[in-house]
């Protein structure tokens, strides 16, 4: 089932609103971007992250809350401006309404009413659309309880080391990014090379997030408690690694840790891309029932990454999970393995090549600015966003080459 996704950027706001004024309704997905202060960035946070609406109070003390507006709605003119006030003045309406705001209402309304009038205006938009993925194949068979699910949780592992897995993670977590409905998440459990990948400095990360929650009792986390420990990427994306800068926890993650975390961000994303660590057979029969779909990478450069990933895959069988992509990254015409050897050996076809382009993939991790986005015309990037459609299912759109230009003649 198709819902509509509403993604709302408050601004300035100078009390808490009501419990349950975000709550998602049959049809419509709310996602609460993280809050603005004061509006020094807003025309920046407005086109880059292309909120549907957003909420401003009218009583902020940072700035005035109608030239908020004005900036707003030039940076995208198609956005929703919901206006509250701690005095609804006929005043301020009138100026409310000539700024462009669509709603101008008490702060004091009830959560009810304010759900009903977010989803009221962004509903007269062209909203994207996200629909619920059912629970994977394999777990609608299984005896276990499947995990209740809107997202899709999709784990990048491999079956040794220097395969460029990571790499591969943080591209397809950014075109998720950038492909509707716009709502991605990164988990890093390897190492912390997905932040430098990313040009992120988490101060928080996984360890902090296990190591409690609101309530102690609780048997899930909340969407507002996990993303509580995330790093933003510009692009929207939330990363995750296991310790950040000013990470204190040393206690061991619960043993329901990664239920409760996948369970909380299913709910939360679209989509999220699990970088996994060399995974041991009893902890892949564990936690890859738990995903929705697998990528293996893989190599034809030697015979060591061959036999690993045939090794990895036997033990993904055993594990009962039946959606799995095998890629083979780095692909060069001179890998001493051809495709066909290496699809006969493992006794499966290959879902997806990327090509071995290293200095501009070099340069992605000097500039901490992955290849689908530094270079979104080089082959490589093609490469990814032809494997994204595959996997994630998602429009990813081609980008066009680029004319060049003829010095001197046209101006």
């Amino acid at each position: 089932m198709e819902h509509s996704l509403i993604r709302i950027l408050p601004v300035g706001l100078t009390q808490p609103l009501p419990d349950g004024w975000d709550n998602s309704q049959p049809g419509f997905l709310m996602e609460v971007m993280p809050p603005l202060s004061d509006a020094s960035s807003l025309a920046q946070i407005v086109a880059e992250m292309e909120p549907d609406v957003v909420l401003l109070d009218a009583d902020s003390k940072s700035g005035d809350a109608f030239e908020w507006t004005k900036t707003a709605l030039q940076a995208q003119p198609g956005l929703a401006v919901v206006m509250l006030a701690r005095d609804v003045e006929t005043e301020n309406e009138r100026r409310a309404m000539m700024a462009g705001a669509e709603e101008f209402l008490s702060r004091g309304i009830s959560a009810a009413d304010l759900n009903a009038a977010i989803i009221e205006v962004a509903s007269h938009r062209t909203l994207r659309r996200i629909a619920l993925v059912p629970v994977a194949e394999n777990q609608a068979k299984s005896s276990e309880p499947s995990i209740s699910m809107n997202g899709q949780i999709i784990g990048i592992v491999a079956g040794k080391g220097g395969l460029g897995k990571t790499t591969i993670a943080a591209n397809l977590a950014l075109l998720a990014a950038k492909a509707p409905p716009r709502s991605a998440a990164l988990v890093g459990l390897d190492t912390g090379d997905g932040a430098i990948l990313l040009n992120l400095q988490p101060r928080l990360g996984l360890l902090d997030l296990a190591s409690g929650s609101p309530d102690e009792n609780t048997e899930s986390y909340t969407t507002e408690w996990i993303k509580q420990f995330s790093t933003r990427h510009k692009s929207g994306l939330h990363y995750w690694t296991w310790n950040g800068s000013a990470t204190q926890a040393i206690a061991d993650p619960p043993e329901n840790f990664f239920p409760m975390l996948f369970a909380a961000l299913r709910e939360a994303f679209a989509v999220t891309i699990i970088d996994f660590p060399a995974l041991q057979a009893d902890e892949a029969a564990s936690v890859l029932p738990l995903l929705d779909a697998v990528v293996v990478v893989s190599s034809t450069s030697d015979l060591l990454a061959l036999r690993s990933t045939k090794t990895f895959l036997d033990i993904v069988e055993a594990a009962g999970i039946s959606n799995t992509h095998v890629i083979i990254n780095r692909a060069d015409a001179a890998d001493m393995i051809t495709r066909e050897d290496f699809e006969l050996t493992l006794g499966r076809k290959v879902n997806g090549v990327v090509s071995n382009q290293p200095a501009l993939t070099a340069e992605a991790i000097n500039m901490g600015a992955p290849v689908v986005l530094m270079q979104p015309q080089s082959g490589i990037a093609s490469d990814l966003r032809s494997l994204a459609r595959h996997v994630l299912q998602l429009p990813i759109e081609e980008v066009a080459e680029a004319k060049k230009k003829l010095f001197g003649l046209f101006g």
